[in-house]
């Protein structure tokens, strides 16, 4: 028995007497100090298991109307681990092995005293050896998960088998190729999990050489190549009590160093090639058995953690000590994430989950922000708090990148299926409306043409409506062809040198007329009396129109379009400016976009399929110029178009307009009713 040099008891008792004898058995059969805490009543006794710590408690059957049975409970709830030793006048044999059951350390009779003090020792010394014996079966039991949790990592298959070929353990990758668990191939011949056909092909040959190890006792290593693979499989015999227990195996993919090897028996000039492949062959398995991503280790009693070396350095971590390695990798988990990643570690925690698993962005040395993606095992004491995590975290940056281009493309694809779908139903209402209108017009004129004496005022009528709409028509032919010939770069200006001046007060005469028709006036002004410039006529007319039509589709009737002519530097600046409803900011970014346009509904007030714009930005660039706009909205638009000057007088200039001037306003402004 050991040496003790105090013991601590709390006895419960009401009887004066009787605490008199305990106290004098005790103190003076013990060789050691003894202190004793009397408790007379159940509030007494509930305090002091409290407050303080006993080597073992002693109870009268019945204190007060407090019994044994009750304060033995209280016992196990408050120091599970403490002996408790019921001491009775008188108690019968069947409370007695009652008592015992529900787990009292020993009872003692009044008639029986004497015995009191060998009966604490015994409780004692017993309740020291079932705590260390608690003990050691959590480190055994520990040192098992950590066994298995090395098994488990390791790529080789790793198993043990007893003489017939039973095994005793195997680790989860031999389980992969026999194509089962561990739990259910453990006890189990290895011959029972696989088929005939199989077992003969993998494991049959393999019988003589582990007879002989069994045999021997010696070692054998041996190469063989199955399924595309080349395998090197190691077997020791486990001896115990000087006799061979069992066998243990270990098999490795040695597919990459047989490649390397057969290379270099075939070229033999390269043998120093291949020497030198071998070697930085070993240095990558260095590196990997140092483990280059983030695997780590977390102490969660200790609040430690270990990392990688090369993710040590990654986070430039390398001066930081192991104890405050933890809030400082938290500290680098983005600020957008950190919130995430801690819920849902505590969330495992609170679970008692074993498996975790997130997505988060972290800060590296060498990289920035990067996305990793961080899994591991989590283990728990016996009183199921969280213990260590084993884990690894991986760079996953590049498959986020992917991911996320996927998704933009994605969204790229449907607006622009969004955007070809709402052209088409845009350009078949643009189709469709001349058409009606023609053959509306057409059918009516048939009419008229079967009467003896012929409307025709009406027919000349019908006559300007077809005519109106075919030139609607051709505008939009000719936009299209426009476009295509300008993507495909066949579309080039035919350059002549122009009076701007000159050139826009002309067309704005020509126009006059119509504007003059809609109840709308054009006020011109220029800083200069002439300005010249080389440029295009007929693209240069073509874009003043344009915006024109625009100016007067967007005006109401009284309005008044301001156009304006200055130079800037070495340019020309041409503004047109209405008083329309203006541009809705949201829209501003679509202005001159192909096949888009500001209202495109299908009850919009004006008509059109959204290509001048575009096609006006492009004929300005093919110019060398620049256009843009301003808006206000319920106050209008005014669009700009920026263009070089000639410096050098000309000698010869352009005729300002050809004859068919009035054929082309006609078709710009089909669209205008």
């Amino acid at each position: 028995m050991r040496f003790i040099d105090k013991i601590s008891v709390l006895y419960l008792d009401d009887s004066s007497e009787k605490i008199r004898i305990v106290q004098n058995k005790l103190i003076g059969e013990l060789n050691c100090r003894v202190h004793i805490d009397i408790a007379k009543s159940e509030n007494a006794f509930i305090k002091h298991l409290n407050n303080n710590r006993y080597d073992v408690v002693l109870s009268n059957y019945s204190t007060n109307g407090f019994d044994a049975y009750s304060a033995l409970k209280k016992v196990q709830q408050l120091c599970p681990n403490t002996p408790f030793i019921c001491v009775a006048d008188y108690i019968g044999e069947e409370h007695a092995v009652k008592m015992l059951k529900q787990g009292a350390a020993d009872y003692i009779s009044k008639k029986r005293i004497n015995r009191i003090s060998c009966a604490v020792l015994r409780a004692i010394e017993k309740a020291k050896t079932e705590h260390q014996k608690q003990r050691a079966e959590m480190q055994l039991k520990l040192a098992n998960e950590r066994y298995r949790l090395i098994l488990d990592s390791t790529s080789d298959a790793i198993g043990m088998f007893d003489k017939d070929g039973t095994i005793l353990s195997i680790n989860s990758n031999f389980a992969d190729k026999l194509g089962t668990t561990v739990e259910y191939a453990t006890g189990k011949n290895i011959k029972s999990l696989l088929s005939k056909e199989r077992y003969n092909k993998i494991y049959a040959h393999r019988l003589e050489r582990v007879q002989r190890v069994l045999h021997t006792g010696q070692s054998e290593n041996f190469e063989y190549y199955i399924d595309g693979a080349w395998v090197s499989t190691k077997m020791y015999p486990v001896i115990a009590d000087g006799q061979i227990s069992y066998l243990a195996m270990f098999s490795s993919d040695i597919t990459d160093r047989k490649n390397a090897e057969e290379e270099a028996r075939r070229n033999a000039e390269l043998k120093k090639e291949a020497e030198v492949l071998r070697q930085n062959e070993e240095e990558y398995l260095e590196i990997l058995d140092g483990f280059a991503e983030g695997c780590y280790i977390v102490d969660l009693q200790k609040r430690t953690i270990e990392y990688s070396a090369q993710w040590i350095k990654r986070m430039g971590a390398q001066n930081i000590p192991t104890v405050q390695l933890i809030d400082f990798v938290d500290a680098l988990i983005h600020p957008e994430d950190r919130q995430r990643v801690l819920k849902h570690r505590q969330d495992i925690f609170e679970r008692k989950k074993q498996k975790c698993k997130i997505e988060y962005r972290m800060k590296t040395v060498d990289s920035g922000y990067i996305w990793v993606l961080s899994q591991g095992k989590v283990t728990y004491d016996q009183n199921g708090c969280p213990y260590k995590v084993y884990g690894a975290t991986i760079d996953i940056t590049d498959r986020k990148l992917a991911e996320q281009r996927l998704r933009k493309t994605a969204e790229e694809l449907e607006q622009k299926n969004k955007l070809i779908t709402d052209f088409f139903v845009n350009l078949s209402h643009e189709f469709r409306t001349p058409i009606s209108v023609l053959l509306l017009a057409i059918e009516i004129t048939e009419q008229q043409l079967k009467h003896e004496k012929p409307d025709l005022a009406s027919i000349s009528s019908k006559t300007a409506m077809i005519k109106q709409n075919v030139l609607r028509l051709s505008k939009m032919a000719n936009n299209f062809l426009d476009i295509a010939k300008i993507d495909a770069g066949f579309f080039k200006p035919k350059w002549e040198t122009i009076d701007i001046v000159c050139f826009i007060k002309q067309l704005i005469a020509s126009v006059r007329g119509f504007t003059t028709y809609k109840g709308i006036k054009i006020a011109y002004s220029s800083n200069v009396q002439s300005l010249f410039l080389s440029s295009d006529p007929l693209l240069l007319e073509r874009i003043i129109l344009n915006l024109l039509s625009n100016a007067i589709k967007n005006s109401p009737k009284g309005a008044q379009i301001k156009v304006k002519c200055y130079r800037s530097q070495s340019h020309v600046v041409l503004s047109v400016k209405d008083s329309g409803e203006g541009i809705p900011e949201d829209k501003t970014d679509v202005v001159f976009d192909r096949f888009l346009q500001v209202d495109n509904s299908l009850t919009r007030k004006n008509e059109g399929c959204g290509i001048g714009l575009a096609l006006s930005k492009s004929l300005v660039a093919l110019l060398g110029g620049h256009i843009w706009f301003q808006s206000e909205l319920q106050k209008g638009s005014e669009f700009f178009v920026k263009l070089p000057v000639i410096e050098k007088l000309p000698t010869k200039v352009a005729e300002t307009y050809s004859l068919d001037v009035e054929s082309r306003i006609l078709m710009e402004f089909s669209d205008i009713h």
